[in-house]
């Protein structure tokens, strides 16, 4: 008995033993496992093999390399489609200058020239002497003709007051709107002249001048003096009254260059678009990849808002020096470029939203919070929704879907925005919030299949991968 006792507690310690060591076995063995990841993980970060290395150096040169042909790419693509858009093309180009009709700086700027030009052909002082010397002719008191001739000035002076009221009258009426759009078209052929340097013999430019002819509103406005009884008028010819829009030596030079940039309107775009592509297939790290091309895209449209900033002075300077027609040169000038500045911010908005939207398909800890506060946001409101109604099968292939939804809502609205030209900030606006709005609309009405929603994956990078 003593000795199956004694058996029985000499079993029992072992058994007793085992059982305490146990966790802390497995406790031994975990800290073992872990400390294996640690110096695998540590031992690949640095010591990778030599394979690795050179292929990562290649691609992260391939890949800057890519971003920086897309950085000068973007803003030539946008100057292209300028040069092809606006310049080229009469109905356009007339389009964007007809506002010009209705800009103080240039109706004064039109004015200022006709009246010049009127009274280069009709000398006030000299018609009011006429005018005085046939009064005093016929046999006036002295008294009263010193008094005519002492009038003189303040009659001229009276006249050309009411030449100038005349002529701004016209300028600001429908009459020269109508007038201003046949300038502007005859015009064109000029610019188009200056920049490709192909003249076709009915239009020839010199010292790359480009000029409005005004000599259509000057016969207006001749027309509406001689009506309001000022008949000297009658005596104005039909004359070519110029008045200078574009002046620089430097065109001939620039002429090559604008017209590859019209040959490459197309092309370019597609190019660009490809390289942005390539770049973000060839990065370890493409949704990294897509960040960078879309910062790449921004960092051209800044450069080009800056070459514009730039440029203008420029061309302003370039210009007779008239502090009136400097004012008029500049409403001009940005009615010319508007379209570029336009696409400028639109394409700066659009590659500014794809680079935070790939920022939110990652793995950081504050792109995973966003997630999952929208992911919770719209549970709650779809499970608020599902004790109404169900939304089917319909909702199941939207959950389904959710993937295919998530990516190709944006693509359809980039691609949208892609076929306006300009591309303007409120259509990237609109455009932004309608692709939400849809999609919103889309989670809302997706009903996963029974059983509980899987909210894991929101928390894992939606676009994270590797090659």
């Amino acid at each position: 008995m003593a000795s199956q006792a004694g058996g029985g507690v000499a079993g029992e310690g072992p058994v007793g033993t085992g059982a305490e060591d146990q966790p802390s076995e497995v406790e031994r063995l975990r800290r073992e496992v872990e400390a294996l990841r640690a110096q695998q993980a540590e031992g690949t970060a640095e010591d990778p093999p030599v394979e690795t290395k050179r292929r990562g150096r290649w691609r992260a040169l391939l890949v800057g390399f890519l971003l920086l042909l897309v950085a000068v790419l973007a803003p030539v693509t946008v100057l292209a489609r300028w040069a092809d858009w606006v310049v080229s093309d009469t109905d356009t180009y007339v389009d964007v200058v007809s506002p010009l009709a209705s800009d103080p700086a240039v109706q004064e700027a039109i004015a200022a020239r006709v009246t010049e030009v009127i009274f280069t052909y009709v000398d006030v002082p000299a018609v009011t002497d006429e005018v005085v010397g046939a009064l005093d002719r016929r046999g006036l008191p002295p008294r009263v003709s010193d008094g005519l001739r002492a009038l003189a000035v303040p009659l001229s002076n009276g006249i050309e007051n009411f030449v100038d009221n005349e002529v701004l009258k016209f300028v600001e009426s429908d009459t020269f709107e109508d007038a201003w759009v046949a300038i502007n078209r005859q015009a064109h052929a000029q610019i188009v002249v200056a920049l490709t340097g192909k003249a076709d013999g009915a239009v020839q430019i010199e010292d790359g001048t480009v000029t409005l002819d005004l000599g259509e509103v000057v016969a207006a406005v001749k027309k509406r003096l001689v009506d309001q009884g000022f008949t000297v008028a009658s005596r104005i010819p039909t004359v070519n009254a110029e008045y200078v829009i574009m002046q620089s030596d430097e065109l001939a030079k620039a002429q090559t260059g604008f017209r590859l940039l019209q040959t490459s309107a197309t092309v370019l775009p597609i190019i660009t678009l490809l390289l942005v592509a390539l770049a973000v297939a060839v990065s370890t790290n493409r949704r990294r990849g897509l960040i960078a091309g879309a910062l790449a895209v921004a960092g051209g449209m800044l450069v080009l808002g800056l070459l514009l900033i730039t440029v203008r002075p420029l061309y302003l300077d370039a210009l007779p020096p008239r502090e009136l027609a400097q004012a008029a040169a500049a409403s001009f000038f940005d009615a010319l470029v508007g379209y570029i500045r336009t696409n400028v911010r639109g394409i700066l908005l659009i590659s500014l939203i794809v680079a935070f939207a790939a920022w939110v398909a990652g793995s950081g800890s504050a792109a995973v919070g966003v997630r999952r506060g929208t992911s919770s946001a719209i549970k709650r409101i779809r499970d608020g929704r599902e004790r109404g109604f169900g939304t089917g099968a319909f909702g199941e292939f939207l959950w389904s879907s959710r993937l295919v939804l998530r990516i190709g809502i944006p693509v359809v609205a980039v691609a949208v925005l892609l076929f306006q030209s300009p591309v303007t900030g409120g259509d990237v606006i609109v455009t932004t919030l309608v692709a939400l709005v849809v999609w919103v609309l889309a989670e809302l009405l997706a009903a996963p299949p029974d059983g509980p929603e899987d909210t894991a994956a929101e928390s894992t990078p939606v676009v994270d991968a590797r090659p």
